[in-house]
């Protein structure tokens, strides 16, 4: 995604259906089959979102997702395991740029009308953002593969 950036693994299809949760607390990850090299915060965006909206994120389609107390321990422990993740250069310019990039794959994949124009509107909101700072002299960037995920509910864990 930012051409300087040094590439790791990440999972790649981070959402509810791949997370194992006992007793209300959260145990595991599973399927790394979309796993891929990116930037070693490409998927802070997404858990940060699933952990400020969680009920909007079900393990599966047309169930309830987890209550948001399940993972609000999640930012913290985040944070203080990994606090390098925190201490990035223009976090919140990268979280917007990743969350935009999600939002362009709903909206032109999708197969949901209503979900491609929640992204749209989320586009609109998020382009002004974006593109003024991605306009900053000595940015270059990859045109990264993203994962169908997309709200910008990140704001309460910066």
């Amino acid at each position: 995604m930012f051409a300087a950036d040094e590439l790791v693994l990440v999972h790649g299809d981070l959402h509810g259906s791949n997370v194992i949760v006992d007793q209300g607390r959260v145990t595991g990850i599973v399927d790394f089959a979309e796993a891929l090299a990116q930037p070693v915060d490409a998927e802070l965006d997404t858990l940060l979102r699933w952990c400020a909206r969680a009920r909007e994120y079900p393990p599966t389609p047309h169930e309830t997702g987890l209550d948001e107390r399940t993972l609000a321990d999640v930012p913290g422990w985040l944070r203080g395991a990994y606090p390098e993740l925190f201490e990035r250069e223009h976090l919140r310019e990268r979280l917007n740029f990743y969350d935009m990039s999600v939002e362009l794959a709903l909206y032109a994949h999708h197969p949901q009308a209503e979900a491609r124009e929640a992204a749209q509107h989320r586009i609109t909101g998020l382009w002004p953002v974006v593109t003024i700072w991605m306009g900053s002299p000595g940015r270059s960037y990859i045109v990264p593969p993203v994962t169908p995920m997309g709200l910008d509910e990140r704001s309460s864990y910066r």
